[in-house]
Parts: C-alpha cells; sequence; structure tokens
C-alpha cells in the first residue's frame, strides 16, 4: 500500500456522488472531509462498481453507512455526511428535530430524525444556535437554523404548490405572512 492509499483509508468520505452510467454499473466520485459547495469538484477517489443495481447501492450507503440522500436526477444522486448546517424542529403533537448535513439541497433527505421527550425546550435549542452564529427563524409550531447562511429548502414547484394552496385560502393561520421558501 502506497502513502496516498493509507492516507484515503484515514480520511473521512464526506460525500459520494453515484450515477448509473447502464443498467448495472454505477460510476462512483469520493470525497473527503473539506470540500467546498460550488467548487469545481474533482473527487478524491472514483471508482466503478459493476453488478449492482443503482437502488440497492443507494440502500447499503444509506442503511449502513448513515448517509443523507439527495436525488438529483432518477440516475444521479449525490449522498452525504458530516458537518451539520440545518436543523429543523417542527412540532406535531411532540417535538421532531431533523438535521442535515453540509451539502444538504432542498431534495435532501435528514440525515438524522429524532423525536423528543416532554422535556424538550425548543426556545432554549433555538436560543442556543442563535448565541453561537446560527441563523434562526421560528413561526408557530417550529422552527429552523442554518450554520452559514439562509438558503431555501424547497424547489420552486413546492414553493409554487405551498403559494398555490395559501391562495386558495388553505392557509388560516397566518402563514400567508412568511416566505414559503424558509418556513415551514
Amino acid at each position: 500500500m502506497d502513502d496516498r492509499e493509507a492516507s484515503c483509508k484515514k480520511q473521512e468520505i464526506t460525500r459520494i456522488d453515484l450515477e448509473e452510467v447502464s443498467q448495472d454499473c454505477i460510476m462512483v466520485n469520493k470525497f473527503f472531509k473539506g470540500w467546498k459547495e460550488g467548487q469545481a469538484l474533482n473527487p478524491d477517489k472514483a471508482e466503478i462498481i459493476e453488478g449492482k443495481r443503482l437502488l440497492d447501492v443507494l440502500y447499503d450507503l444509506k442503511t449502513h453507512n448513515g448517509y443523507a440522500l439527495s436525488m438529483i436526477t432518477t440516475k444521479r444522486w449525490k449522498l452525504l455526511k458530516g458537518e451539520i448546517t440545518r436543523i429543523d424542529f417542527i412540532k406535531d403533537g411532540v417535538w421532531t428535530v431533523k438535521k442535515y448535513p453540509y451539502g444538504w439541497t432542498a431534495r435532501t433527505e435528514p440525515l438524522t430524525t429524532e423525536v423528543k421527550g416532554a422535556e424538550f425546550d425548543f426556545d432554549q435549542a433555538l436560543a442556543y444556535l442563535h448565541s453561537k452564529g446560527w441563523v434562526t427563524v421560528r413561526w408557530d409550531g417550529g422552527g429552523r437554523a442554518w450554520k452559514y447562511r439562509k438558503a431555501p429548502v424547497r424547489t420552486k414547484e413546492e414553493i409554487l404548490s405551498l403559494r398555490e394552496k395559501s391562495n386558495a385560502s388553505h392557509f388560516t393561520d397566518g402563514r400567508r405572512a412568511y416566505d414559503l421558501a424558509y418556513y415551514f
């Protein structure tokens, strides 16, 4: 084993891009911790998986390796784990806390989802994150925090659908005053 291979084994992989290039052939690009969103990405490690279906590989990486899935197209996926940069707090009887890793998009599933007990203090949690420099928003029944900057949590299509529902008076609780890209 050469020095590069030894170094690769020690690095934490926090992003994997998968692309199905044919029925049983998947191109895999792996990125070590420290990659930056928006940069031209050259993978730290690239490989081809043959003889497996894309859905099976996605299932294994999510279930056994703890990656959050983010669909780009049906044949291209981005898998993420590592530093948490977005946290959603939703109250629907009980508090649910969803955490998203660096690189998330509107189509990324949460890395973790936790149902909190009666002792959970939402106000304290949001205040703590705000004191650490996170951007925070709140609404009746929930809130959200971003580590670096506020970014839309929905796709354009989802925002337009919610806006249609709002305009059709489905929302009678004051939601019309919120920017649907960031709230709820």
